[in-house]
């Protein structure tokens, strides 16, 4: 069993390469890993979205464990350095927007990472950084944090039984599924309920509720290849080392 230390430490490698990947701004992200590596990914403006399908990415994907990044701006100072007072809502973007608060270590922008698993641990950091035009700048380590909030929201995803591989259907020539088609090997099953959620994911958030996408990350193009013969889209798929 993969130490949830060494899972964590994957997920936060996974969420800085995907920023820099990225370029500019980030979508708040929700990533599934199984197997102690992430295996999915779905991004949206509103973080509500992601929450919504966190159940569903838990149960398809198989997922011990899931993850949540966004990105904020946050104060490096115990006052706001304009107004002499305590901070209020909002006030800590509108610096670094409009007053170099960044560049004046007034305000910091970071990325925030929370990490839960199935059997209930739980990790979050964050780790500030700068836009150099387009050129991600991290400054120094991470810092862990005693939480950000949405663990619970998290844990809850996983209260759904994991699908069984075992028991997906074959769809035959004519990819209908019919009650009495055999069962595919756990391994096609599993590719195919990867293959499928993927596919649903992207559209909700392309289609249906505008404002994302959705991802399944692969480790080299050999493996993406069968994945895509399997009906995964170009767009679809994010290779990377796992």
């Amino acid at each position: 069993m993969i130490a949830f230390g060494t899972v964590v430490d994957d997920i936060y490698t996974f969420a800085r390469d995907l920023k820099e990947s990225r370029r500019g701004e980030m979508l708040p992200t929700l990533v599934a890993a199984r197997g102690g590596a992430p295996v999915a990914a779905a991004s949206h403006d509103e973080v509500g979205e992601l929450f919504a399908v966190a159940g569903t990415m838990a149960s398809g994907y198989g997922a011990d464990t899931l993850a949540l990044i966004f990105e904020g701006v946050f104060p490096l100072l115990p006052h706001n350095p304009l107004t002499k007072v305590d901070w209020e809502k909002g006030e800590a973007e509108e610096l670094w927007l409009h007053h170099d608060g960044a560049a004046r270590s007034w305000v910091t922008e970071c990325q925030l990472v929370t990490v839960a698993s199935r059997d209930l641990q739980r990790s979050a950091s964050a780790h500030s950084f700068r836009d150099i035009e387009g050129e991600i700048q991290w400054s120094g380590d991470a810092q862990r944090l005693q939480g950000t909030g949405v663990e619970q929201s998290l844990f809850d995803a996983f209260d759904r039984p994991m699908l069984d591989p075992a028991q997906v259907r074959s769809p035959g020539d004519g990819f209908t599924a019919s009650a009495d088609a055999p069962m595919m090997n756990p391994d096609l099953g599993r590719r195919s309920l990867d293959v499928g959620l993927t596919r649903v994911l992207d559209t909700r958030f392309t289609v249906d509720v505008p404002g994302g996408y959705a991802v399944f990350v692969f480790g080299d193009e050999e493996e993406a290849g069968v994945y895509r013969a399997m009906g995964l889209m170009d767009w679809q798929c994010l290779v990377c080392a796992k």
